[in-house]
């Protein structure tokens, strides 16, 4: 059996699920409050906040403490690298940024490493090519770009520094693994 592991830029991957329920990614809070609970005019609904989202954000059946949405992320991203880490020749590794950068090559190379690259053809990469040129949705500028380290200034400027600085203290050391 081997699993594939799709890793993303923490940084990205964070602002990215955050997003997609439409909540704010630098949430000020007051009062020692981290501004990062839900309150009853920004909880999302319905498609936004699947099941899977729910789960995802809930990081106490792992051990943890919640402290907000945008922390639940992080400690995601962290707890998911870690199954990777714990066991990596179980897993393909794939990277997001390099599917993005060479999507036909990236697709080829998974072929191959499932033993099935007689199945490859011209016709397979014409595919891909049309498939990955199909928008779904706005493309949003990146704080840094693809390939981007988590050290760039934008995400600071996205996140804020405080928020920035707890996310790069959880997910630095793991990121750096993965060459982020």
């Amino acid at each position: 059996l081997k699993l594939y592991y799709v890793a993303r830029n923490p940084f990205d991957q964070i602002r990215s699920f955050i997003r997609s329920m439409n909540l704010p990614i630098n949430p000020v809070g007051h009062q020692g409050n981290t501004g990062q609970n839900f309150s009853s005019t920004d909880i999302p609904t319905g498609q936004r906040f699947t099941r899977g989202k729910q789960l995802a954000l809930d990081t106490t059946r792992e051990g943890l403490q919640y402290t907000g949405y945008v922390d639940a992320t992080a400690q995601r991203w962290v707890l998911m690298a870690d199954e990777y880490l714990r066991c990596p020749e179980a897993f393909t590794l794939i990277r997001y940024e390099d599917f993005v950068r060479d999507p036909v090559g990236e697709m080829r190379s998974l072929v191959e490493s499932v033993g099935l690259a007689e199945h490859w053809s011209q016709e397979s990469a014409a595919h891909i090519t049309h498939s990955v040129a199909t928008i779904y949705q706005n493309p949003r500028p990146r704080a840094g770009g693809i390939g981007a380290t988590a050290e760039v200034p934008g995400y600071r400027h996205v996140f804020g520094a405080t928020l920035h600085a707890r996310i790069f203290s959880a997910v630095a050391e793991r990121a750096a693994l993965f060459g982020y």
